[in-house]
């Protein structure tokens, strides 16, 4: 299981490994081939499909594919959030977390 999620080879045709520089890599047919350690390229969380499945073509959603995996690979979901924090004001209403969190980024 942990070759699928994180391992030391990609499967690469030439044309994948010409656009990841993978060197001596030739012909259209899929093979396994060894990187280095560094290059982090290797393993189901580093493949192109997962890292685009759950962005939206500008931004990346690391917490969505977090999720996915949990939900769908390793069959263990994410625990539900937690409940609705806030706080009183002095006028003893209450501000929600995301009331709070937009007054820290100066938003409104």
């Amino acid at each position: 299981m942990m070759d699928f999620i994180h391992s030391d080879y990609v499967l690469v045709n030439e044309r994948l490994a010409a656009h990841y520089q993978i060197p001596q890599v030739y012909g259209p047919h899929f093979r396994k081939v060894s990187i280095p350690p560094q290059t982090h390229r290797g393993g189901l969380l580093t493949a192109a499909a997962v890292l685009a499945m759950n962005s939206d073509g500008k931004d990346s959603h690391p917490l969505k594919r977090g999720v996915w995996m949990l939900e769908r690979v390793l069959h263990d979901p994410p625990p539900p959030p937690p409940p609705e924090r806030s706080r009183s004001r002095s006028d003893g209403s209450r501000d929600s977390e995301n009331d709070i969190e937009r007054t820290n980024r100066g938003s409104s």
